[in-house]
């Protein structure tokens, strides 16, 4: 097996060094400079919109989007990874897992904690997750809340809250990943074609020198996974 040589590392450990460097520097100067620039995480998705507009229209989903599962090449430029939960949807345009493999559930949409459906509208969910850890550089989605909290939470209308520092616009656009009702998500075409348009118009809707990390737990992704049972109606009310 021939594979590309990605030197950079993942998305995920590049953003956390970034996250610590600044944090240090602050402690060090008392300097309040940016903790990275808004130019780069904007272009960061749009590479991933780009990326997963392509493997949509291949009919695939890909079941597990999340900076971890980001290397960074040459250039800083996103590559998409571990596809061992993507599935060919194809024939249906859905998948319905029936195992009780040990899935990423913080990063899931209600229709996959719910009912174990997966569509590429459940990866538009997924992209508003990532988006969300790459404005506050890796923090962990639903602090400390189990699968079961998390799935009451999203019922009840809640959503991760909006980052300080974090522009409307951008805020906006993560909402819109995580509407209850997946047709009425934006389609990765209208992601890339958003963040094209902010970077070109708005490269400053992110106001990076007032991220603050204390505001947020980091935690080992390795701790963010569960086993969701193979039918959730009894999380779902």
């Amino acid at each position: 097996m021939i594979m590309e040589y990605v030197p950079n590392g993942t998305l995920e450990a590049y953003i956390t060094k970034k996250r610590v460097a600044w944090t240090e520097a602050n402690l060090t100067t008392g300097l309040m400079k940016e903790a990275m620039s808004p130019i780069r995480i904007l272009m960061f998705a749009f590479q991933i919109a780009s990326g997963m507009e392509y493997l949509s229209s291949m009919n695939l989903v890909h079941r597990d989007l999340a900076t971890r599962n980001v290397l960074l090449g040459e250039g800083i430029t996103c590559k998409l990874c571990d596809f061992g939960l993507t599935r060919d949807v194809t024939r249906t345009g859905q998948y319905k897992q029936t195992s009780e493999n040990a899935v990423p559930f913080r990063w899931m949409a209600l229709e996959c904690l719910c009912h174990n459906t997966y569509t590429t509208k459940s990866d538009v969910w997924s992209f508003g997750v990532l988006l969300w850890e790459l404005v506050t550089l890796g923090a962990q989605p639903y602090t400390d809340m189990s699968l079961e909290a998390v799935v009451i939470y999203l019922l009840e209308g809640f959503r991760l809250p909006r980052p300080a520092h974090c522009g409307k616009e951008i805020y906006d656009l993560m909402l819109a990943c995580w509407n209850t009702d997946p047709e009425l998500r934006p389609s990765f075409i209208d992601l890339r074609q958003r963040l094209d348009y902010l970077l070109e118009f708005y490269p400053d809707i992110l106001d990076m020198t007032q991220f603050t990390a204390d505001l947020y737990l980091y935690q080992n992704p390795l701790a963010q996974t569960c086993l969701i049972p193979e039918d959730n109606q009894q999380l779902s009310g």
